[in-house]
């Protein structure tokens, strides 16, 4: 009857040892999965982050070259300027006493463009 006894709670502890083994394995397949989860969710951390640098860098290349279209305008802007005072300082505009129309000087050339008025 001892060898009954025996072999009764060898069983039982056998059959605890499987459970304990079961549950184990269930929580180890949770923690790999918990794992890839993670990686997954590291992975698409990293990838928007390689895609919000590369989207900063494309920001960043557009405002320099905005800038630097920006300078080559205002560049010419006061090019033309510069020219528009040269040219303005050298004709003058006065009504013809004759015939009333508006004539054009320029000094520079000494000559008269009449412009129909």
């Amino acid at each position: 009857m001892y060898m009954l006894i025996a072999v009764q709670q060898l069983q039982s502890l056998l059959d605890d040892v499987r459970r304990e083994t079961e549950a184990l394995r269930t929580q180890l397949n949770n923690e790999r999965a918990t794992k890839q989860g993670l990686e997954g969710l590291l992975h698409d951390n990293h990838t928007k982050g390689w895609q919000t640098q590369m989207s900063i860098q494309e920001k960043d290349t557009e405002i320099q070259l905005l800038k630097d279209r920006l300078a080559l305008n205002e560049s010419k802007m006061y090019l033309l300027h510069a020219v528009f005072r040269k040219i303005s300082n050298s004709v003058k505009i006065f009504v013809c006493l004759n015939c009333g129309a508006f004539c054009l000087m320029f000094f520079k050339y000494v000559s008269l463009i009449w412009v129909i008025g």
